[in-house]
């Protein structure tokens, strides 16, 4: 026991380091007229520092310049499509038009370049926490004294014509204990978003062909989300979005890295079969 002890002690150490706890000053400063604000990624990260942008926003009425910063390199835990990179530069041109939807962003620039921000929204990573724990919105929390209401949207997008239910999974971050066949009974009503390997794999694993929807048009899935009865999916940039907007959801967590939570009254959270298949008839009046 004391063995174990020890090591945790070790652990704990090593991931809170006492002089970062009690002399680092990290809340953003609010105080500035013409704030710019800096994001390297990824994407779905850039979606949830949205929620300090909207606070802000709220706050003072004042909107705020955006640079997204491309090709930062980065060793994911995981497999990532980007292989090595934070954000590139087609997703960044993507995301920069969702971004200039949204009524506290005023400009959204998009290179390489280091700036001189107000806010490097890219601060929330110095943390001194366990990333695999918690909610991503909480990051953002601990980095301001601005109370971020992560139960309201933060982001704004066009009604789009009636979708019926959107399914996406991508290969990280998935519980080993959901498949997703069951699904085959609402196969008609389903549209599968991602990129086609996603909707191959998706095909190999549950046999179901539904419609298949593929675009880099960022605006046009925020909208798609937005106007769904139910979004279905594991964590990745398509469910921030569904959690940014608020539509109803159910959320396959994962063991790895449970850091995202459904909050609000119509989004449901599951890590077993019979929670996942029960929460989406619920869902569905079914």
């Amino acid at each position: 026991m004391s063995d174990v002890i020890s090591k945790i002690g070790t652990w704990v150490r090593k991931v809170f380091p006492k002089k970062t706890i009690l002399t680092t000053p990290f809340l953003f400063n609010v105080e500035v007229e013409q704030p710019l604000a800096m994001h390297s990624g990824n994407i779905g990260d850039v979606i949830f520092s949205c929620l300090f942008l909207n606070a802000f926003w709220q706050r003072f009425g004042r909107s705020v310049k955006i640079h997204l910063r491309t090709n930062v390199p980065v060793q994911y835990a995981v497999d990532h499509p980007l292989k090595s990179i934070l954000m590139n530069d087609k997703m960044a041109q993507a995301l920069r038009l969702l971004l200039l939807k949204q009524p506290y962003v005023s400009s959204v620039t998009v290179s390489e370049e280091k700036v001189n921000a107000t806010w490097n929204l890219d601060s929330f990573r110095a943390l001194p926490i366990d990333y695999r724990t918690g909610v991503i919105p909480g990051y953002f929390q601990l980095c301001t004294d601005l109370f971020l209401n992560a139960y309201e949207p933060w982001l704004e997008a066009p009604n789009s014509a009636n979708i019926d239910i959107i399914v996406s999974r991508t290969s990280r971050l998935n519980s080993a204990y959901i498949n997703y066949k069951f699904l085959a009974k609402y196969q008609e009503r389903l549209t599968f978003l991602g990129i086609p390997e996603e909707y191959e794999r998706f095909v190999r694993e549950t046999s179901i062909k539904c419609r298949y929807y593929h675009t880099w048009d960022f605006v046009e899935i925020a909208s798609m989300i937005k106007s769904c009865k139910l979004f279905i999916g594991n964590q990745g940039f398509l469910y921030t979005l569904a959690e940014s907007l608020k539509c109803p959801r159910v959320l396959e967590t994962n063991s790895i890295a449970p850091n995202n939570y459904p909050m609000s009254s119509n989004g449901r959270m599951a890590i077993f079969q019979n929670q996942f298949e029960s929460f989406i008839a619920q869902m569905l009046g079914s």
